[in-house]
């Protein structure tokens, strides 16, 4: 009787943590993060890989981007422009590196808003070969993933972390078999 007694208490925690993982899960921030690789076709130095990043991110070059942009058009309503270009600044990432054996570069954008993410990775893709003035190649096409845990993890820990609990506490109870 004791025995089938824990296995219920462990069945009900082992359901309220799945339950609780999945509304963790849904109350958790979703960021989107859009990553890309792209190599130079022809010869391109570093320094000027650094400088064409640069100028991508740069406030000058960021302004026209959210101006046409319809995903800012709307946002430029209530958001002062240059909040807009701040924001690009923190949540893009222009990395230059080795690909595939030639000098090229990697981006990274993060955002709420996953069409917006992908949107803007492609975006400094294109401005950045446009300011390294050369020919380029993409090596690993955008793609978006999330940031944090995902829904089956946080029901997964959950799950685990209720069992684990019921089970320590049906060994304080002392029962046994």
């Amino acid at each position: 009787m004791k025995r089938r007694m824990a296995l219920e208490i462990s069945a009900i925690l082992t359901v309220t943590g799945a339950l609780a993982g999945f509304v963790t899960a849904q109350l958790l921030p979703r960021r989107y993060i859009s990553r890309t690789a792209v190599a130079f076709t022809e010869k391109v130095s570093t320094d000027r890989c650094i400088y064409a990043a640069n100028q991508t991110l740069s406030a000058p070059a960021l302004k026209p981007i959210v101006v046409q942009n319809a995903y800012y058009r709307t946002e430029l309503d209530f958001t002062a422009e240059e909040d807009i270009v701040e924001r690009i600044q923190q949540n893009g990432s222009i990395r230059c590196d080795v690909v595939s054996g030639q000098n090229g570069f990697r981006v990274e954008f993060t955002d709420d808003d996953r069409y917006l993410s992908l949107e803007m990775a492609r975006i400094l893709v294109e401005e950045t070969g446009k300011n390294a003035l050369a020919a380029m190649r993409v090596v690993e096409p955008v793609q978006v993933g999330t940031t944090g845990p995902g829904r089956a993890q946080c029901v997964l820990i959950g799950m685990v972390c209720c069992l684990a609990l019921g089970l320590i506490a049906i060994g304080f109870a002392g029962v046994s078999a």
